[in-house]
């Protein structure tokens, strides 16, 4: 799957433009066994491990969904939760957690499901989502722990057409693509035409760095 990061923002409101509860159900703070984390009602949709805090141990994260999900309308479902947890000693203790960091299971369009895969790698967490029909959309936000909090160190999206190659770019029409590195100021914006598969942008550049945003209060739903 591509990476990415939209600038098609107006697209991706009304893919994602869904109304879920806001009030995190009750996580304890730390326990022996991963599964006291669940809240009631809960299940693992994805669960990844990994050295989030650079101390030489497997942290988890896991992203959960309400059992009876799929029995909600449309804007209706309850919240999908991302846990991050720490190992130590005694079990685990609750680094963070986030009701607004995974899309719904509706907001994917015709595509369906847009949850595509949450990963741990050189101490980043990643989170990727995958959606669209014909034109197809991704996204991927990239975190780190630092200064005591997880921080949005990246993020990148595409937008393209599906149904329509441009093997003299090797990408698909229509493609617009961009990519930035908060931590850097790093910013890529790739663009093709629809028609004729032209390539109408290519810019590779620094922007200003901007404090970063923490996982906390991170909503994938504002760009």
């Amino acid at each position: 799957m591509k990476i990415f990061f939209v600038s098609l923002l107006s697209i991706f409101t009304i893919l994602t433009g869904h109304a879920q509860s806001s009030a995190l159900p009750k996580i304890p703070k730390s326990a022996k066994n991963i599964m006291d984390f669940i809240p009631k009602d809960y299940d693992t949709l994805a669960t990844v491990r990994g050295d989030l805090n650079k101390d030489s141990k497997e942290d988890i994260a896991m992203v959960l969904i309400n059992k009876n999900e799929s029995n909600f309308e449309m804007n209706k479902e309850p919240a999908r939760l991302l846990i991050i947890l720490f190992k130590n000693k005694n079990g685990y203790e609750l680094a963070t957690s986030s009701n607004k960091a995974i899309l719904c299971k509706h907001c994917g369009g015709v595509f369906g499901d847009p949850f595509d895969n949450i990963n741990i790698q050189n101490n980043i967490l990643s989170i990727e989502h995958y959606g669209g029909s014909s034109w197809r959309w991704s996204y991927t936000h990239k975190f780190h722990f630092q200064n005591n909090n997880f921080y949005l160190i990246s993020q990148s999206s595409t937008y393209s057409n599906a149904n329509n190659y441009c093997d003299q770019l090797d990408e698909n029409a229509g493609l617009n693509l961009e990519e930035t590195n908060f931590t850097t100021g790093q910013y890529l914006h790739k663009k093709i035409s629809n028609e004729g598969c032209k390539l109408l942008i290519n810019v590779k550049k620094k922007v200003a760095i901007k404090p970063l945003r923490k996982l906390s209060t991170f909503n994938i739903n504002i760009k």
